[in-house]
């Protein structure tokens, strides 16, 4: 024979698992929640904007993104983009890395005039070594979201140097 106490207790348990149930339900059940669709931008894959500008087009503009010089983990670096074509109204740069969760390192630009913008970025050591970072650019209009996603090496981390 059941205790009060014990049906408490499974009542309890049930209530938790239906409201667990529901949280994940509702976080994982759609995943575009909270993603904005963007439209990708041509890009010539073997630039890489540590070593050169490299530029990216869509049909009704164009931009020119370079970083550096000397890019290295830890070690700030200027990040330049210059557009034409289009009224922008924000930029974003993620650094990212393909099958390796690297934390957020997001840097949002500032203009610096018509068609200019600018910003620093940092980006941190892979602890396993690896130096085949992203680029992605997001371009922020009033007509929707562009994207470029730039392949960029990083230098290494000289064993013993602070960075």
């Amino acid at each position: 024979m059941k205790t009060p106490i014990q049906s408490l207790l499974i009542l309890l348990t049930l209530l938790a698992l239906g409201l667990g149930g529901g949280y994940f339900y509702r976080q994982w059940s759609d995943p575009g929640v909270g993603v904005v669709a963007a439209i990708p931008l041509h890009i010539d894959a073997r630039c890489d904007p540590g070593r050169d500008i490299c530029l990216a087009t869509a049909e009704d503009f164009e931009l020119r993104f370079g970083l550096g010089p000397d890019l290295r983990p830890l070690r700030v670096f200027p990040i330049r983009v210059e557009l034409a074509g289009r009224q922008v109204d924000g930029i974003l740069v993620d650094f990212l890395m393909r099958d390796m969760d690297m934390g957020i390192n997001r840097f949002r630009l500032k203009a610096l005039g018509p068609g200019r913008w600018a910003g620093e970025g940092v980006i941190p050591v892979c602890w396993v070594g690896r130096r085949d970072w992203i680029a992605r650019l997001t371009i922020e209009t009033a007509a929707g979201h562009y994207q470029a996603d730039f392949p960029v090496a990083i230098a290494t981390v000289a064993a013993g140097s602070s960075g």
